[in-house]
């Protein structure tokens, strides 16, 4: 009982804080759409995707590792290996960019909007580090003050107008809280790193699982390569609309993950996953429902100049809702064991999702992507749950 008041307590209060800190990125993602117009969103799009994939690889599973920290022995070690592996992606990301666009040869405006797309990357990917820390710990509300105080920093700049200029701020704004934020939590944990070598082997299933969707945050390159810059800003401008919704969404993993790590039992951890599970399938329902919304949210928020993005929000609407039950399954598998086979699925999603942005997109433009995202979602979900049904099954009969 006491348990159970304990995460019905933290599944409130992250739901809150979720809520509100979706509704804040809702906000900016519409200020920032009608600040910079489609082809310097796009821009910004292809960037922050790149950036996010990039940070994801040298993450190499570490922040979902920090999620379920009940499980290990060496907490120093593993935040000792954070602090190395963010300090990397960051540097390495800004001198990427520094070089791409004095190569490219863009001007001081282009430049300055690529870089401040990589810091606000940057803040994003840490940000999520810091979540993943502070949940692991069970610091639901440090965890969900910290999140929501980003989100709301990021808009003041707005206030000055709908300007180039105050978007550069917001993002810089954004970026840099998030990052010093992270590098905050990690040193006053850190120690003695984690050895590469076993890191590697200890890992690599973890990692191969969180590869797949790290692969998907190209999708924005892959359609404005074959496509166009056009459909690319529609179609990121559509895609960083579903961030707000994936924050609902993982707040469940963040929650119920230390949950189930911190149970010994496997039928205690079976009930905590079937519990997720019943709130995802609601949380999917009202996301289905709000789909033929699709062309009044793009009104609303994206304004007349992205109206032709509406079926793409259609389609990530519904791949929201899919995807919001596969994540109780990567739930549980992160705070119990990652079978090779999740991490095969995710990688072999991610790629079916970009090979059909790529051949969709460019045959049937913005439908031929509307329909590519909850196909995609779904083959997703099936694979999942065999592989699921199958270790299930294992922990009934050693049971």
């Amino acid at each position: 009982m006491v348990g159970r008041k304990r995460i019905f307590r933290r599944t409130a209060i992250s739901l809150s804080g979720r809520v509100s800190a979706s509704l804040a990125q809702a906000l900016l993602l519409a200020f920032l759409a009608r600040s910079l117009g489609v082809a310097d969103f796009g821009v910004y799009a292809a960037t922050y995707a790149t950036c996010m994939f990039a940070f994801g690889v040298l993450d190499y599973g570490l922040t979902t590792r920090a999620l379920a920290a009940a499980n290990l022995t060496d907490t120093r070690g593993l935040f000792g290996a954070l602090v190395v592996s963010k300090s990397i992606a960051l540097l390495g990301s800004l001198a990427v960019a520094l070089a791409v666009t004095a190569v490219m040869g863009l001007d001081v405006f282009a430049r300055l909007l690529v870089v401040v797309s990589v810091l606000a990357a940057a803040g994003d990917a840490l940000g999520d580090t810091s979540l993943s820390i502070q949940q692991g710990e069970k610091r639901t509300i440090a965890a969900n003050t910290l999140l929501l105080t980003r989100r709301l920093l990021a808009l003041v700049p707005f206030a000055f107008g709908l300007t180039f200029e105050a978007a550069i701020v917001c993002l810089l704004v954004g970026g840099l809280i998030g990052v010093v934020a992270c590098f905050a939590l990690l040193f006053r944990r850190a120690g003695r790193p984690t050895s590469l070598p076993l890191l590697l082997r200890s890992n690599h299933t973890m990692f191969l699982a969180g590869l797949g969707p790290n692969l998907s945050q190209l999708g924005t390159a892959v359609v404005g390569a074959t496509s166009g810059a056009v459909l690319a800003g529609l179609y990121g401008a559509s895609t960083r609309l579903a961030a707000p919704m994936n924050l609902v969404i993982t707040t469940l993993m963040q929650v119920f993950v230390p949950e189930m790590a911190g149970e010994g039992p496997s039928s205690r951890r079976l009930a905590i996953f079937k519990g997720s599970r019943r709130v995802a399938l609601v949380l999917a329902a009202v996301f289905l429902a709000a789909v033929p919304a699709s062309p009044w949210v793009t009104q609303i928020v994206l304004g007349d100049e992205f109206r032709a993005a509406a079926p793409i929000i259609g389609g990530v609407i519904a791949a929201a809702a899919l995807i919001a039950v596969s994540q109780t399954y990567l739930g549980w598998f992160y705070a119990t064991s990652v079978p090779l086979g999740v991490g095969v699925s995710m990688i072999a999603s991610a790629l079916l999702r970009l090979f059909l942005c790529a051949f969709a997109g460019y045959l049937w433009g913005a439908w031929g992507l509307a329909v590519t995202l909850p196909l995609v979602a779904i083959v997703t979900l099936v694979s999942l749950h065999l592989i699921w049904l199958r270790q299930s099954k294992d922990i009934e009969r050693h049971s």
